[in-house]
């Protein structure tokens, strides 16, 4: 081969890369996240609909123990 011969049959190969997003991670995510979501309303409605009213029937017993005459 000759010193100055340039070799112009040379092909460049360019690949590409792209992040794939695995869709059963993002599925599991959504699961974990809709299920601490069920229990925060599940807590607060056992809050609202039981605790909280017998604090105030309570709380009404002791106010009304003693009506003034």
């Amino acid at each position: 081969m000759e010193p100055g011969y340039k070799d112009r049959s040379v092909e460049v190969e360019h690949t590409e890369l792209q992040r794939k997003s695995d869709s059963s991670v993002v599925a599991s995510t959504f699961i974990k996240y809709a299920a601490y979501i069920i229990i925060l309303f599940g807590a607060l409605f056992f809050l609202v609909r039981y605790v909280i009213p017998m604090f105030l029937l309570g709380l009404q017993l002791i106010l009304y123990k003693n009506p003034s005459p």
